[in-house]
């Protein structure tokens, strides 16, 4: 707009600027609809990881003579429900965690990638080679992750909302 018009309807300026905020509220949106749910800060929620592993829990008792039973089920059961971390699935692909269990910290980096709600992560142990390869299925607001191959599960859930 040239400068004589603005002196001649000073209220285009204001319109001109309406539209300029509206534009950038309509990309803001744009961009985060566009990001990948999986992307973010995922918390380990430690009840829903215990309840994830009952059969399992259930399974290794039924091999225990009765009498070690309860003894054994509170053991399971305070390893699950100590269990604390997050998980942080990176725009880039990369991702890195930090989790505590029976007062042990482990930290591994790694990278992901999604097909629909399954999730598939390759990550090592800080200071290790060894890679461990992770699967997940993504459910609207949580992440059940287990290691490929074991029956073990961690629930999720966003911490970054």
């Amino acid at each position: 707009m040239p400068h004589d018009t603005l002196l001649k309807n000073p209220n285009a300026a204001p319109a001109r600027v309406t539209h300029l905020v509206a534009l950038l509220l309509i990309l803001t949106a744009c961009s985060d609809a566009a990001r990948d749910p999986a992307v973010g800060v995922w918390k380990i929620d430690p009840a829903a990881t215990l309840a994830s592993n009952l059969a399992l829990v259930e399974g290794q008792l039924a091999g225990l003579p009765p009498e070690q039973r309860p003894q054994a089920r509170q053991k399971f059961e305070t390893m699950f429900t100590s269990v604390a971390g997050t998980l942080e699935l990176r725009d880039d692909k990369s991702l890195k965690s930090n989790m505590v269990m029976s007062d042990k910290t482990q930290q591994m980096t790694g990278t992901w990638t999604r097909k629909g709600n399954n999730l598939t992560m390759k990550t090592k142990v800080v200071g290790s080679d060894a890679e461990i390869a992770v699967i997940g299925l993504l459910t609207p607001g949580a992440l059940t992750v287990n290691t490929a191959g074991t029956q073990q599960f961690m629930v999720f859930l966003r911490g970054d909302r």
